[in-house]
């Protein structure tokens, strides 16, 4: 039986959420060959983001589903604002 996110030592959780945003971010930029104008917050680049209420870095792990969209980004123009 595979071992679910939220059943994880909270340790191991924090060691791995760094890696889980780059899979979300530059890894996918990479993969689809867009890594020139998507990934990352580069100068040039379209501003695909989210903004958060709370960091999920520094969050308790336990309490990274309890997070908020605050706004979301596409190429540089809000498609989403949290009322």
């Amino acid at each position: 039986m595979p071992l679910l996110p939220h059943s994880l030592p909270p340790l191991l959780l924090l060691w791995l959420w760094p890696e889980a945003i780059k899979s979300q971010t530059i890894w996918a930029a990479e993969q689809y060959d867009e890594q020139g104008s998507r990934g990352s917050l580069e100068v040039g680049k379209f501003a695909d983001l989210v903004i958060l209420d709370k960091n999920p870095l520094t969050v308790d792990p336990m309490a990274i589903k309890e997070i908020k969209v605050v706004e979301t980004i596409k190429e540089g123009k809000t498609i989403y604002r949290a009322e």
